[in-house]
């Protein structure tokens, strides 16, 4: 409660449980207050750096750079001077508007990064940073093995799902299309549509890049017959109708850059792909296993668009 001993470390649990919940623009006001109320160095001193990382993850560099400067003979001893550098470093390198500061401040993040040992970091956003940080000096391979550790602690949580699809974006920027699409397809299983969907969308699209058109296309029409919002409805058409162009597919191509589903037929409704007289699910398949492009099928005039009334009937 208020005027509680406990208040400052109760605001700074607050806080992190905001970024935990990707919302880092609400983790602030509480940190604030826990910097305000704390009374014990260690807990004015997490609450600093928790509110410093906040505002890095809100994009607000300037922020970060305030909350850093609030208590810097505090930040600079032993316990917490690293992690102040790495959060300090960070926050002028993205608030650098010149060329010549960049790479300043660029040598100076490197020389931060080195001082910072994984044990230093045990939340999940201050893993996101030093990630973010890798990437944005041009380390990615350094990046990887620290989000591989990151998602696989226990519970889960929005910022747990963000760093699963940087992993997975990742790994596909490195060449490890194998290991992204078994990450990707983990998480199609997700409890929430919207999660499971972009899951599903994404290793669409990576199926896309390996040249198998094939199962691509049949994750999008599954997916056309779920409950899409409408961002995720028109990313799949964009996908299904990039598919169809290049296999030379027009009117079923005109169909989806327009908006409108394709009506296919039951064969290719069947909600799998047939390989080698078998049906293999075209999500969880493995990556062995190599399907060709379905046949496009004879033109349809029975394509109904959405609210023209005529939608269900036979």
């Amino acid at each position: 409660g208020r005027g509680s001993p406990l208040e400052p470390v109760a605001l700074l649990l607050s806080g992190r449980n905001a970024l935990l919940f990707d919302e880092p623009l609400k983790a602030v006001r509480p940190l604030v207050r826990a910097v305000t109320l704390a009374a014990e160095e260690d807990v004015r001193a997490l609450s600093l750096l928790t509110l410093a990382s906040a505002h890095l993850i809100a994009g607000r560099p300037e922020g970060a750079n305030i909350a850093l400067m609030e208590d810097r003979r505090t930040l600079q001893k032993e316990a917490y001077r690293d992690r102040a550098a790495l959060l300090g470093s960070l926050a002028r390198f993205r608030a650098a508007s010149t060329t010549s500061r960049m790479k300043r401040d660029g040598r100076a993040l490197i020389s931060a990064l080195s001082h910072v040992s994984r044990q230093d970091w045990t939340a999940l956003h201050d893993h996101l940073l030093t990630v973010e940080a890798y990437q944005q000096i041009g380390l990615t391979e350094l990046a990887v093995p620290i989000l591989e550790t990151a998602v696989q602690s226990e519970g889960r949580s929005p910022l747990r799902i963000r760093m699963q699809f940087r992993l997975a974006e990742l790994l596909i920027g490195s060449g490890e299309s194998q290991q992204a699409q078994i990450v990707l397809t983990a998480m199609t299983e997700d409890p929430s549509p919207e999660i499971s969907s972009r899951s599903l969308l994404a290793l669409a699209d990576l199926h896309v890049s390996r040249q198998e058109a094939g199962r691509a296309e049949q994750i999008c029409l599954d997916l056309l017959r779920q409950p899409l919002s409408e961002t995720q409805r028109i990313a799949v058409l964009r996908l299904l109708g990039g598919i169809y162009a290049q296999r030379g597919d027009r009117q079923r191509a005109v169909l989806c850059f327009s908006g409108v589903a394709p009506q296919l037929s039951d064969a290719t409704r069947s909600g799998a792909t047939r390989s080698n007289g078998t049906f293999i699910d075209a999500a969880r398949s493995t990556p062995s296993v190599q399907t060709s492009p379905t046949e496009p099928g004879p033109a349809r005039d029975d394509v109904v668009a959405p609210g023209d009334g005529r939608e269900g009937r036979q």
